[in-house]
């Protein structure tokens, strides 16, 4: 990775900086945190039995729960399982510097 100002990258990228993340949230999940950011949809926000379903601009939509096609990377490691699917309690909230979310054509990694 190298840094790049976000106006002269070729893509649609949302960062959602330690500030927006953690000061006066509860922290309970992303969804909290993440929406604002265009085209991403959260569902079964509340029901801790299951997790958190997330689909952006139509990926991942066909998950009842968790997230399916859609890539997540922890500190540089895939979080995503072997079929494709991930899972938002995984992640710490808590620690998190930043979050960066792309979309479109030139989102695969």
């Amino acid at each position: 990775r190298s840094e790049t100002q976000l106006g002269n990258i070729p893509a649609a990228i949302s960062v959602v900086n330690m500030d927006d993340l953690q000061l006066g949230r509860q922290e309970l999940g992303l969804d909290e945190s993440l929406a604002r950011i265009p085209g991403l949809f959260m569902q079964n926000r509340y029901n801790f039995s299951q997790d958190l379903s997330v689909s952006i601009r139509g990926f991942g939509a066909r998950a009842s729960f968790g997230m399916r096609g859609i890539k997540v990377y922890s500190d540089g490691i895939p979080v995503t399982l072997a079929d494709g699917q991930s899972g938002t309690d995984d992640l710490d909230i808590g620690s998190a510097q930043s979050v960066e979310v792309i979309r479109g054509p030139s989102a695969a990694l």
